[in-house]
């Protein structure tokens, strides 16, 4: 067997063990947002809330603790549903589709779309309707607040 060969096989195989990693520690970023919302909503301790993480996230003391001054900072702690969330909508959007990866990376997607998607893998259709709890104009975005006010349907396909 040439070394090339051997070379090509092992980076192969690590591959496809890194890719097995990754898929089987995807459930484990959840375990971010859990620190957060003890720490925030339940008033958990910081040691808590790490313990938590290393046991849950399977994280590293450093990491844990590192995870921890982010969750902490006012800057930054609103960003930590960000990333599972973010994954798992991407991910169903492309459902291993090159061409829809290319357009996550190229155009301008919309969280709809990408939630949307996400209902269709489990046979629901996702529509949104205009709605003004507050009586406010809702055909280019609310002129008090300036945010879109919407209701989101998901209904079973037939």
């Amino acid at each position: 067997m040439s070394s090339a060969y051997t070379r090509c096989v092992s980076v192969s195989a690590a591959e496809r063990y890194a890719r097995a990693v990754e898929r089987a520690s995807q459930p484990c970023r959840w375990a971010e947002v859990n620190a957060a919302l003890m720490l925030h909503e339940d008033k958990a301790s910081e040691r808590d809330a790490r313990a938590y993480l290393r046991r849950w996230g399977l994280l590293s003391s450093d990491l844990a603790a590192h995870l921890i001054r982010f969750l902490t900072d006012p800057a930054s702690r609103s960003y930590v549903i960000s990333y599972p969330a973010g994954f798992e909508l991407c991910s169903a959007y492309v459902a291993g589709d090159p061409g829809r990866f290319r357009r996550l990376l190229t155009e301008q997607v919309r969280v709809r779309d990408l939630v949307a998607a996400r209902f269709a893998r489990h046979g629901i259709i996702v529509k949104y309707y205009p709605l003004s709890p507050l009586g406010h104009s809702t055909r280019n975005g609310c002129e008090e607040c300036g945010r879109f006010h919407g209701l989101l349907i998901a209904m079973l396909a037939s």
